[in-house]
Formats: structure tokens, sequence, C-alpha cells
């Protein structure tokens, strides 16, 4: 990560600054097999909205970014994809038995 208060001097002076001057070590990231729960919970902890992913954790050469809002959609479209999947689950986007349906079924609740 960048830190913003390394990158110019307080008087405005001062030698040139390079990146390796101004950025911190990456304490967050991701790894290829990481699975979508484990990436929610490091972008939680680390209160960022894009992650580097990195290729393994000794020579953590970065291979890609992963943003937040990126996740949360694919963990809802496999909330979604397995929705019902169980016997004892109706699925978090099922209407509740009796709620009201706009094109009912026969016999059911209007």
């Amino acid at each position: 990560m960048i830190d913003p208060t390394g990158v110019i001097a307080p008087d405005g002076g001062g030698a040139t600054k390079t990146v390796k001057d101004v950025i911190s070590e990456a304490s967050s990231f991701l790894l290829p097999g990481d699975n979508l729960r484990t990436a929610l919970d490091r972008f939680r902890q680390a209160g960022q909205e894009t992650l580097p992913v990195i290729d393994n954790a000794e020579d953590r050469r970065i291979i890609g970014y992963l943003s937040e809002a990126y996740v949360l959609r694919r963990y809802a479209h496999e909330l979604e994809r397995h929705r019902g999947t169980r016997p004892d689950d109706a699925g978090i986007f099922s209407p509740e038995p009796g709620a009201y349906h706009p094109d009912p079924e026969p016999g059911q609740n209007r």
C-alpha cells in the first residue's frame, strides 16, 4: 500500500522519492486457491476495496488484483445457484410458504 504522507515532504522540498520509498509492505493479499469466504474475510480485515492476488506467500509476486465488489457479486451468484439444492433448504431467495406470489399456481395464495 502507498503511504500518502510519505510522498511529499511537509516543507515541499527534499529529494525525489521513488515508489519503493513510499510503499508499505502488503500484509493483506489473496492466493489463487483462496475461496470466496476467505477473500471476504481478508477484505474485512484489511479495510480495502481491492487486494493483490499473489503467486505464493514466499515470493509474493503479484499476478492480479481482486475487488471486494466482484467477490460479493460472485458470492451472491453462488448462493443463488445453490439455493434449494438441499431437501431442508428452500433457498435464501425463495419466498416463504404462504407468502404473496404475483403469479400463483392453482391453489396458491394470491
